[in-house]
């Protein structure tokens, strides 16, 4: 599967910067490109308060948060930037998309990668990367049927990507039936699912260290029903 890329120098360089000559977002963008996230929404924050560009702080702070792996404060953090003027972009939507990714919320990821693609400022390969989000949200519904047609659609636009062709493959040779072994927990349920899910695409490397992991949760974590067998069929 495809990982999904954000163009993060391109956010930052378009935060909007007032012509004042104390603008707390201008050191905000300057934390953010040395990676100093927490002292860059700390200045985001101030610009905030000062009412000096909130749109374009929140959008700041989206970003710092997206790269602290706090994606629920991320995607609140952009739609307080699209709710307070911030242009509404591309990119904006496709790091709203992949925050719901990262949440387990496929379907509103689907449709922020919709607007996205539909932006007049989405450059071919931002709309391509957007178009692929959807064929991995589709997958994550476990909408097999949707996430095969959209990627037929999306190698008649996009022929050369070898990527996209190997999943195609994957997706039609895969039995894609539900995980039939049940865990006790949400956690290592998750963590079978995914198991499940690389094995029967045949991504045999990355389903050996899923399995792995597993393997070490489960000597923490109650247990289940199955576990060998599951074992046992997937590494066949």
């Amino acid at each position: 599967m495809k990982y999904m890329k954000i163009a993060l120098s391109v956010m930052a360089a378009a935060i909007v910067l007032t012509g004042c000559v104390k603008n707390p977002s201008e050191k905000g963008v300057e934390y953010l490109e040395d990676g100093k996230y927490k002292e860059a929404i700390e200045q985001f924050q101030d610009a905030i308060d000062s009412e000096v560009n909130a749109g374009d702080a929140y959008r700041g702070i989206g970003i710092a948060k997206w790269e602290q792996e706090d994606y629920e404060g991320a995607k609140e953090a952009f739609q307080n930037a699209l709710d307070n003027g911030a242009k509404k972009t591309g990119t904006i939507y496709n790091f709203m998309g992949n925050c719901d990714m990262k949440l387990s919320r496929p379907e509103s990821a689907l449709n922020y990668f919709r607007l996205g693609i539909g932006q007049e400022d989405s450059s071919e390969e931002l709309k391509k990367e957007m178009h692929f989000n959807m064929i991995v949200a589709y997958e994550q519904m476990k909408d097999w049927e949707s996430a095969k047609a959209k990627l037929k659609e999306y190698l008649a636009e996009y022929p050369d990507d070898e990527a996209a062709k190997k999943e195609l493959e994957f997706l039609y040779e895969g039995n894609c039936n539900e995980n039939p072994f049940v865990f006790e927990t949400p956690e290592l349920q998750e963590q079978m699912d995914s198991v499940f899910s690389y094995f029967q695409k045949r991504h045999a490397e990355k389903g050996q260290e899923a399995l792995c992991e597993l393997c070490e949760n489960w000597q923490r974590n109650a247990f289940v029903v199955g576990f060998q067998t599951a074992v046992n069929l997937l590494t066949e």
